[in-house]
């Protein structure tokens, strides 16, 4: 039967040595379901939520192959999905996760919640033959995942964090309240990668201002080219004033500026969280002052299906007014792996890209 070459990251744990290993195997064709996509990846990114699996923060499946954001061509389709509109040489961003579309999460909209769910990057080797994530030279992945055809112009650089970062961020901008936009104000709490796109963001939907605060220099200088009003926590009383900000939200995966947020919010505001992910993450503040400001809290993890489309359009439709491209730094191969880890725990790019040697 016919086989492709293909290449894989297999990691075995932030507590092993060693931790990971490139390897060079081929993929069968034969043995791909009926229900199931090839796709060669032609760009991945590393993801914080990656680098603090690596690190021993964050616990996964192993041996695994990790990684979720990435863009890829499609290779083969299954022989039950011929019907679909998704064809062989389609250059294609996938949602993270395979849902099913029938249980009462996914009807209810929330297909990241899906009940028999799986998040690509978080399989076993026994799954997807070795290839459900996307520090390989392929990933295989099933119907319930959504994929969207890109434009050509949105680069495999623009592309590749695409299905993690700016999807999420339309879901959390499509919960805000529109109305009056222009004249309300908002602070993003981190310059990251979530933070960047959801200035672009919100500045396209009209809100008057768009405050974002770091401590890192060198991501504070995207801002300004995105939209937003950066604010260096450096420098010391470079916060807004109490009272003054209609919607905050978190994307920084850090509690500790939790205080200031609910601080600087207008009586009657929204605090949303993004980056606070981690299960054991404690809030510190009281429910006495959220009754006292009258203010409302939400959660945003992940995305739908529509919120993907949603942030391919963003991207197409303003490729050329804003910079998308240099968020992502340098590429690196696969076999340096190591290396491009390295450079993404310096934290220097937003992004560190991975490609395959074959």
């Amino acid at each position: 039967m016919a086989s492709v070459s293909a290449q894989r990251v297999v990691f075995f744990g932030a507590d092993r040595t060693p931790r990971f290993m490139t390897e060079n195997t081929h993929i069968n064709l034969g043995n791909l379901g009926p229900e199931e996509i090839l796709i060669k990846i032609k760009l991945t990114t590393i993801c914080r939520y990656d680098l603090q699996i690596l690190q021993g923060r964050s616990k996964a499946k192993t041996p695994s192959v990790l990684g979720h954001e990435a863009v890829g061509e499609v290779v083969k389709v299954g022989s039950s999905l011929d019907d679909e509109a998704i064809k062989p040489g389609d250059r294609v961003s996938f949602s993270l996760y395979d849902s099913c579309f029938k249980c009462k999460f996914c009807q209810s909209g929330f297909h990241q919640k899906c009940i028999s769910g799986f998040m690509y990057g978080q399989g076993t080797l026994s799954s997807h033959q070795g290839f459900s994530g996307c520090f390989a030279s392929h990933v295989i992945v099933k119907r319930g995942t959504k994929l969207v055809k890109l434009p050509d112009n949105v680069s495999d650089k623009m592309a590749a964090p695409l299905n993690c970062a700016i999807a999420t961020m339309a879901h959390a901008t499509s919960m805000l309240p529109t109305e009056d936009a222009k004249n309300k104000t908002v602070l993003i709490q981190g310059a990251g990668l979530f933070g960047i796109y959801g200035c672009a963001m919100l500045h396209q939907a009209g809100y008057s201002k768009v405050y974002c605060t770091d401590y890192i220099a060198e991501r504070l200088k995207l801002v300004n080219c995105f939209g937003g009003i950066p604010l260096d926590l450096r420098v010391k009383g470079n916060y807004p004033d109490d009272d003054s900000i209609d919607i905050v939200i978190e994307v920084c995966g850090n509690p500790a500026v939790i205080p200031e947020g609910v601080r600087v919010l207008k009586p009657g505001g929204v605090y949303m969280f993004v980056g606070l992910v981690n299960h054991n993450t404690s809030l510190n503040i009281t429910v006495g002052q959220l009754i006292d400001k009258c203010l409302t809290v939400t959660g945003v993890d992940s995305y739908s299906p529509e919120h993907l489309e949603a942030g391919v359009d963003f991207i197409a439709k303003y490729s050329n007014k804003y910079p998308f491209e240099n968020l992502v730094g340098p590429i690196f191969k696969l076999s340096n792996f190591d290396k491009a880890v390295k450079e993404a725990g310096n934290q220097r790019f937003l992004r560190v890209a991975l490609e395959a040697d074959c």
